[in-house]
């Protein structure tokens, strides 16, 4: 093992930051959208939990399916 890499080991991984957190109601439920343009849905109570996790393009589709569900209304 190199003796540099030792010394000054490389950083952990940083998790995307939130740059909004989207809630269902008031029934604990959340999006939570990151700077890497990915979503999380997550329950949120006195610990945060991360249910699903979805891509950019995972959203888009979930966002046609439930406009569709609803009856594409504006």
């Amino acid at each position: 093992m190199n003796m540099a890499m030792i010394l000054d080991p490389p950083a952990p991984p940083q998790r995307a930051k939130a740059i909004r957190i989207i809630p269902f109601g008031r029934n604990g439920y959340a999006m939570i959208l990151t700077s890497d343009g990915k979503a999380i849905l997550a329950r949120l109570d006195t610990e945060t939990r991360y249910l699903a996790c979805m891509s950019a393009k995972e959203i888009e589709t979930f966002s046609y399916q439930l406009s569709n569900e609803l009856g594409a209304t504006r």
